[in-house]
């Protein structure tokens, strides 16, 4: 029984209500409240998770989070988009905009309040407003330590040595990747690379041209690193098979191939 309540309580979900004011509401500011969580916990600008996942870690109903989720994509400081073959869920968020909006808000809730208690209460004003902003400083607080703390792990992860690169990656175009993402803001951590390095030794043991992957993935864009089972040679039919079979290679243009997508991406 200890066991289970200790499970229940090891990571409680943190909410503040003015996030409620910020998203338009006590669902969307909920999953904004576990949003910013995930933010300080991935340490990164940007991160990637699914709607299933945040349903099962908030509670709601689906159309509970659709409805909050649709409130959040009206919010400037946070980006909400779809990326990648299988299309994921990434949550990006500008923090120079979340702050301003965070001051607008506390200044706009801190002079209602002042206000209202001028009108209704002379003699509790100052008790009540000072309330009020302290608990904003409180989470102004948490966001100055937030990022602070984000800065630190990226300056140590920037510190930290990337593993060794494996003998059949090309060191000249391993150097352009990490160029290619540097230019386009994404950051991946020591542990990250490592990850990709073991996945794509897999890959290479498959016969799959690791490289030429990477290729493709810059010359298109992508973040992460897209596997076609086309380039492993038993899924293709070449042109001369397909004539000793007696078929029209016009028919498909020389060759068919069975393509099975695979993403890895270095965080």
């Amino acid at each position: 029984m200890r066991d289970i309540l200790k499970a229940l309580n090891q990571r409680p979900i943190v909410y503040y209500p003015i996030y409620a004011q910020i998203a338009g509401g006590v669902k969307a500011g909920l999953v904004l409240s576990q949003l910013m969580y995930w933010f300080s916990v991935c340490k990164n600008d940007k991160f990637y998770k699914t709607d299933d996942e945040i349903i099962s870690e908030l509670q709601l109903n689906e159309r509970e989070f659709r409805e909050a989720k649709a409130k959040l994509k009206e919010l400037d400081f946070l980006k909400i988009s779809r990326e990648g073959l299988p299309a994921k869920t990434y949550y990006e968020i500008d923090w120079e905009k979340y702050e301003n909006t965070l001051k607008n808000v506390s200044q706009t809730s801190s002079d209602k309040t002042s206000k209202l208690e001028t009108t209704k209460r002379p003699n509790t004003t100052r008790q009540n407003v000072q309330t009020r902003n302290d608990k904003t400083s409180e989470l102004y607080n948490r966001y100055t330590e937030m990022t602070t703390e984000n800065t630190k792990e990226m300056t140590t992860e920037n510190l930290t040595p990337l593993p060794p690169l494996p003998h059949f990656l090309n060191p000249g175009l391993w150097q352009d990747f990490l160029n290619y993402q540097k230019e386009r803001g994404w950051h991946f951590s020591a542990m990250g690379v490592d990850m990709c390095f073991r996945d794509w030794t897999k890959w290479h043991n498959e016969g799959i041209d690791v490289n030429e992957c990477i290729r493709a993935s810059m010359r298109n864009g992508y973040k992460g690193v897209f596997k076609t089972q086309a380039q492993n040679k038993s899924t293709q039919i070449n042109l001369n098979d397909y004539v000793k079979f007696g078929l029209d290679p016009t028919l498909l243009g020389g060759f068919i191939e069975t393509k099975e997508a695979e993403w890895i991406e270095c965080k």
